[in-house]
């Protein structure tokens, strides 16, 4: 489909506006550097760069103006894309919910393809009908007016290169040793209060062990003491020849039992003699370990016998 009379000549206006800018449009693109890496010297010459955050706010001021402030439009006023700078060949376009901004090809690029994309928003004609010509030299109009002066300002500003800087050597290696030193003074200050900790303890040792016990590193093994069970106590208590007391061990059931603890010298419950505290004869107390009834057994051989009487019983 031809491109009308009508819209070619916006274009004319358009291209006239961007040459007038040092900003002429190229029917293809020039890389910024050639196969061997260095700089494409026809690079420079057509194309100069366009400032990202500049970039940034002509985008949204064309969708905000042209888009989002139409009576037609319903969606949100709100800018509704992220926005990223890509490089290379890629081009200014929204893929996926993000917009691809290349600041490589100068504002005329931007221009042109961003204009294409409002317009399909708008739902233009065609690509290159009269109306979207007429978009895209508002769209020139308005970054001539506010956005090329402060693109090139800020390119400036980002030019200022620092000076080139290298590590100076002498000063790191200086302040290494600083480090060392600090770290051995440290350390020696830890060796002298540990060199007189074990001194003392050496000092300490030697005082309260002889000379043989000192230098000896062989002794004999001592024999551990046996210790007795409170039922061997026990069953060696009774065995006794003056002891008075005698055990029995019920079982109650499965795994439970306990003991009866009696004394000889009681005749039996009706004796005159008896002791209930101590259960003298029938054992009415739980006695459920072995040391309860060694304990107990304890107590009734000791019972004081001498305000005893003659028993009827006895």
């Amino acid at each position: 489909m031809k491109t009308s009379k009508e819209a070619i000549s916006i274009y004319e206006k358009v291209n006239r506006l961007w040459k007038r800018l040092s900003q002429p449009r190229l029917v293809g693109r020039l890389p910024s550097k050639t196969s061997y890496g260095e700089k494409n010297p026809n690079y420079e010459k057509h194309y100069t760069p366009v400032d990202f955050n500049t970039a940034k706010k002509f985008v949204k001021k064309a969708w905000s103006l042209y888009v989002a402030d139409r009576s037609d439009y319903r969606g949100s006023k709100k800018f509704p894309y992220k926005i990223k700078q890509v490089q290379g060949n890629k081009h200014t376009w929204v893929w996926r919910g993000t917009l691809s901004i290349n600041c490589d090809f100068g504002w005329c690029e931007i221009n042109h393809e961003w204009s294409h994309y409002l317009g399909y928003m708008i739902n233009l004609k065609r690509p290159h009908c009269a109306e979207h010509a007429s978009l895209e030299f508002r769209m020139a109009k308005l970054i001539d007016k506010n956005y090329y002066q402060d693109s090139l300002a800020n390119l400036k500003a980002e030019k200022k290169v620092e000076p080139a800087m290298k590590k100076n050597v002498i000063a790191l290696r200086y302040e290494r040793m600083l480090k060392r030193k600090a770290k051995w003074e440290k350390q020696a200050k830890r060796a002298t209060n540990a060199l007189r900790k074990v001194s003392k303890e050496i000092a300490n040792y030697e005082n309260r062990h002889s000379q043989e016990k000192l230098t000896t590193k062989m002794i004999p093994v001592s024999e551990k003491k046996k210790v007795k069970s409170y039922k061997q106590k026990l069953e060696e208590f009774v065995r006794q020849e003056n002891n008075h007391v005698s055990f029995e061990k019920d079982h109650l059931g499965i795994g439970e039992f306990r003991f009866e603890v009696s004394d000889h010298r009681v005749c039996g419950e009706e004796c005159m003699n008896a002791d209930y505290d101590l259960d003298s004869y029938d054992q009415r107390t739980d006695l459920w370990s072995w040391k309860q009834a060694y304990e107990f057994a304890l107590k009734v051989q000791e019972r004081d016998t001498s305000d005893w009487v003659v028993c009827d019983y006895c």
